[in-house]
């Protein structure tokens, strides 16, 4: 044994905030771990101690300020290590790479603003896999290393290693031997042949350094004191490298000292699998959290437009409350749908109050706007539709209203002319959401297609005026008028694991075909078409929607119904007759390719086949409105909708007949998936492109002759880019001038142009290639000035 060989023994008390129990007990467990720790280490000098979650801090700091002191000091000695940085150790597949910056901009900067410290180290022990990219995200936060413990992966794979991101970003990695927990059985002895293990095998190659984790974990505990005189018993012995308590800073400072981090292996790409269930149950809370992020995003935007035109100031502190119930509802296992049911009510009252918080602030501002718009030359109402994107698009808007154009009766609304061109636009009716109106007058859906220019809006005003039909164009569905796509479907399949799907790395099981007994026509007009089918699985009701719009190749489905089947999956299914195929999903700020082996994988808000036909390049891309977990087959790509397993079971752990079983996903569902067809070579910006404007569709508003100091057409602002994608535009937490951030998606060095002709900006922004690039943009002299920094703003 090298006498200079260490183990670093690192206290914790991992705390789940909410799993088999609901928030407010994490609240008082943390509060009894941090109490029990403090004073341990007043009789334990030699002690340290590293923990995680800045929420847990702000919970001791407002319901226990002398503790919070307390902690305060011993961080500023030194012995207190406060590790991981994020407001909670998230899931790292499921939120958007914007949520994961978020974790570290609010995480960090509770930390050090308390605690005057720049946490280095990302640390989720406990998530169930970690995306490809997230070293780029940790590296633009400002992290140099990181640590973590699932998946286990095969011994082969290394514990110290350098892990790469696709824009070359690198972080320190630690894959953790054993656990990251020891457990309420361990006894002083069996924590000796636990510390004599690692004495022998868990040193990485080269390495004289090795961490070893000990304390109570999951429902918290920390270190118990039998364990604490068992390491201070062990460090004597001369027979063991040299023990000692410390903290995973010590521990990184030692190998950075030894040299040993400059000549790591290197590793890119994804660690996974773990628990493949974790995609799919509890598909509700995950469809609220891809509902709640895109309304975020919204109304950061609109906030930062509304205060640059003076209309009111930027809300920023109900944003932030906004934003840190979301980020508390990504913690890993309240995602990843492994929780009570308890937990899942108030998840849903937590992710709805910041739902509502950012739509009424997204609606605050759109009638501002409107508003403020001049339409004093009108002649009849018009429509203000605002496009939240920052460039040009093609959309079609619906509105719920009367058929007529003075709302009581006299002519039809026949078309609607563009005010600011004269140009003249057909219109379709079709069923409104209610089947009647007010005083029982007409009242439909209006439709209109448009195109809009980048983050503006434009005014179409009603009109009595006929048009000409437009000329007949096809609006069958893709499928029919494409040889490489066969027409989709949905499956079930029998699914009887636990909620974490243990063991499994895919759902290997007789399909059966949900038949759709009836079809019904629900529009047909110059605008699009929309059809209806609808069948009886067992004892569940099921519909599929389809939208064509004439001569597009989109084609758009929503699958809805009453889901009542248990222990089984529900999927979507298209297949294709392509070859060499591959296989391609969007991931946190990024996307990457996988085998098409069966395997369940996470994915976010598009998934991609791309091959040839005949020799020609094309890929078929399904976007969806909250789906995260999918598998492929050698010809098909699938989502799965519903995954109906008993919750929260675990192995052979479930509820009794007399408890009464307690199924997922049980009962009214709703999701959208637009299927995207491209003759042509994959282009994941089209992709990322295609799917914000899917999450983001226009917004429309009625309005009516006012004055108004806006003219009737307006662009904002533009990201003009071949291939770059917009992901935020806010205030900065400064509050001096306001952030943009872009992601570099095609994989080739560019450049970004941000125009503003209302603004008086106009700047080329470089971007290296699958960058991640946060940028300033502040007044200075009486012009913009831009300056690149992370994605802390610093």
């Amino acid at each position: 044994m090298n006498e200079t060989d260490t183990i670093h023994v690192i206290c914790q008390a991992h705390l789940d905030l909410a799993w088999l129990w609901r928030w407010r007990e994490s609240w008082s467990e943390a509060l009894n771990n941090v109490t029990t720790v403090v004073r341990l280490m007043e009789k334990y000098p030699q002690l340290t101690f590293s923990y995680s979650n800045a929420v847990i801090y702000q919970w001791v700091k407002e319901s226990a300020p002398g503790l919070f002191r307390e902690i305060q000091t011993l961080v500023r000695q030194g012995r207190w290590e406060v590790v991981g940085g994020w407001w909670v150790e998230a899931d790292c597949n499921l939120p958007s790479g914007e949520s994961l910056v978020r974790q570290a901009l609010y995480g960090k900067r509770f930390i050090r603003d308390h605690f005057d410290r720049d946490v280095k180290i990302g640390y989720c022990p406990d998530a169930f896999g970690h995306c490809a990219e997230l070293p780029r995200i940790l590296k633009s936060t400002g992290y140099d290393y990181y640590v973590f413990s699932k998946p286990r992966l095969n011994e082969d794979f290394p514990h110290l290693f350098r892990w790469c991101a696709s824009d070359g970003s690198e972080i320190v990695t630690w894959r953790m031997y054993g656990g990251y927990a020891t457990g309420p059985n361990d006894t002083r002895q069996s924590l000796e042949v636990l510390i004599r293990q690692s004495a022998k095998n868990n040193f990485a190659a080269d390495c004289r350094h090795t961490a070893l984790f000990i304390g109570l974990g999951d429902h918290g505990g920390g270190p118990g004191e039998e364990q604490i005189r068992k390491v201070i018993e062990l460090s004597d012995c001369r027979d063991l490298p040299v023990i000692k308590f410390s903290t995973l800073d010590g521990f990184f400072a030692e190998l950075h000292k030894d040299g040993v981090l400059s000549v790591l292996p290197r590793f890119r790409g994804e660690l996974v699998p773990h628990n493949i269930g974790c995609y799919s149950a509890c598909g509700r809370i995950k469809e609220l959290n891809r509902r709640t992020e895109i309304a975020m995003r919204e109304a950061e935007t609109l906030a930062v437009l509304s205060e640059q035109l003076g209309y009111v100031e930027y809300p920023g502190e109900k944003l932030e409350e906004a934003w840190k119930n979301l980020l508390f509802n990504q913690f890993h296992d309240i995602i990843a749908g492994t929780c009570i049911a308890a937990c899942y009510d108030e998840a849903e009252e937590a992710l709805g109050a910041s739902l509502h918080a950012a739509r009424t602030i997204v609606a605050e501002n759109l009638h501002r706007i409107s508003y403020a718009v001049n339409t004093s030359k009108l002649k009849n109402n018009a429509i203000f539709i605002f496009n939240p994107l920052p460039w040009p698009r093609e959309s079609i808007v619906a509105l719920d209203m009367f058929t007529a154009i003075d709302g009581a009766g006299g002519p039809a609304i026949n078309s609607v002319m563009d005010c600011s061109s004269g140009e003249r636009m057909p219109v379709q009716f079709a069923p409104a959401d209610s089947p009647y109106g007010p005083w029982l007058k007409p009242w439909e859906k209006l439709l209109v297609k448009t195109v809009l220019p980048p983050y503006g809006y434009t005014l179409l005003e009603l009109s009595s005026e006929k048009m000409p039909p437009p000329e007949p164009l096809p609006h069958s569905p893709v499928w029919d008028r494409c040889a490489f796509l066969k027409p989709p479907g949905l499956i079930v399949g029998s699914d009887n694991s636990d909620v974490f799907a243990h063991g499994l790395d895919s759902f290997r099981t007789e399909w059966k075909p949900v038949v759709f007994e009836n079809e019904f026509v629900l529009e047909r007009g110059p605008v699009r078409f929309r059809t209806r089918r609808c069948g009886v699985f067992e004892k569940s009701e099921l519909n599929l929607e389809m939208i064509t719009l004439p001569g597009s190749d989109l084609t758009e489905l929503s699958i809805y119904g009453q889901w009542r089947e248990t222990d089984q999956l529900l999927k979507f299914e298209l297949p294709v007759a392509m070859s060499h195929l591959r296989a391609v999903y969007q991931t946190p700020y990024g996307h990457i390719v996988r085998p098409m082996d069966r395997q369940e994988v996470s994915g976010h808000g598009w998934c991609a086949l791309n091959g040839d036909y005949e020799g020609e390049p094309c890929t078929v891309g399904l976007i969806n409105s909250g789906v995260y977990s999918f598998d492929t087959t050698d010809s098909s790509i699938r989502l799965t909708l519903r995954r109906s397993v008993e919750g929260p079971s675990y192995h052979a752990f479930r509820y009794s007949l007399e408890e009464g079983k307690k199924y997922l996903d049980q009962g009214a569902f709703a999701l959208r998936i637009l299927v995207v067809v491209m003759r042509a070579p994959f282009d994941s910006v089209r992709l990322d492109k295609l799917t914000m404007e899917f999450q983001h569709p226009a917004h429309a508003l009625m309005e009516t002759m006012h004055p108004g100091s806006l003219p009737d057409h307006v662009s904002f602002f533009e990201v003009e880019s071949s291939g770059s994608i917009f992901c935020a535009w806010k205030k900065a937490e400064n509050q001096l001038g306001f952030i943009l951030r872009l992601q570099e998606s095609s994989g080739m060095p560019g450049t970004a142009r941000i125009f503003s002709a209302v603004f008086k900006i106009d700047e080329v922004i470089e971007l290296s290639a699958f960058a991640l690039q946060t940028i300033r943009i502040a007044p200075h002299s009486g012009k913009w000035r831009f300056w690149k920094v992370n994605g802390l703003e610093e």
